[in-house]
This record gives C-alpha cells, sequence and structure tokens, in this order.
C-alpha cells in the first residue's frame, strides 16, 4: 500500500516539473517560426553620410577594391588588396584605430536614431 502511494506521488511530481520544460518549449517554437523575428538578428547599419563633391585620395595600384563612406566618426576607407581587407582613415591612409567606448556610443545612437526615424526594420 505504501508502495503505490510513492509510485503515484512521484507520478505527480513528475508531472508538475514536466509542465516548466512545455511551456518553455513551447515559447521556444513560437519565437523559431513568428515571422519577423528574423530582424531583430539583423545588423545595424551604419549611418552613412553624403561624400562632398570632390575628394583627393591617392589610390595604390595594389588596392583590387575601394569603398570610401562618411560615418559620424569620420571619412573611412575600406580596401581590398592581396592580404585582405583594411579599414583605413580617409584622410592620413593610416590604420582606422579600433573605436573607444565613447564612439561605439556616438556610432550606435546615431545608428539607432537613423533607424528609429526612417522606420527600417519594419518598425
Amino acid at each position: 500500500m505504501h508502495r503505490r502511494t510513492l509510485t503515484r506521488q512521484h507520478r505527480w511530481i513528475g508531472i508538475v516539473l514536466l509542465l516548466p520544460f512545455l511551456a518553455w518549449s513551447l515559447t521556444g517554437i513560437f519565437f523559431l517560426v513568428r515571422p519577423g523575428y528574423e530582424e531583430a538578428y539583423e545588423r545595424i547599419p551604419v549611418r552613412q553620410y553624403e561624400l562632398p563633391p570632390t575628394i583627393n585620395l591617392e589610390v595604390d595600384p595594389n588596392w583590387t577594391e575601394i569603398r570610401l563612406f562618411r560615418s559620424v566618426l569620420g571619412d573611412h576607407l575600406i580596401i581590398q588588396d592581396a592580404t585582405g581587407w583594411h579599414h583605413l582613415a580617409a584622410d592620413t591612409l593610416q590604420q582606422w584605430p579600433l573605436p573607444n567606448e565613447e564612439d561605439l556610443a556616438r556610432l550606435l545612437e546615431d545608428a539607432f536614431h537613423y533607424i528609429s526615424s526612417h522606420k527600417c526594420f519594419g518598425g
């Protein structure tokens, strides 16, 4: 008799402990198949400003591709050569330094402002 009670209690405890797992699984499936959820994982685009009509730029013949754009941090020159891609400052042609926290905050705030004002990502 005592064994039957323990078996019944064990079964009910198992069912109760299974309920949170089922709820977690259902919410996971919901977020997996929910339309438009991919947008949450898209890259935040860097806001690019208009460049001046004329730019003095010394082009190296070893560069195979050049991308020039202006952001809130300045003029960027992205070049590709035989060794790969390089991020240079357009005015000095020196390697662009890694941004500090203040520069990253400025860049992200500018991108968020641009996204919210232009209703990007279906917003």
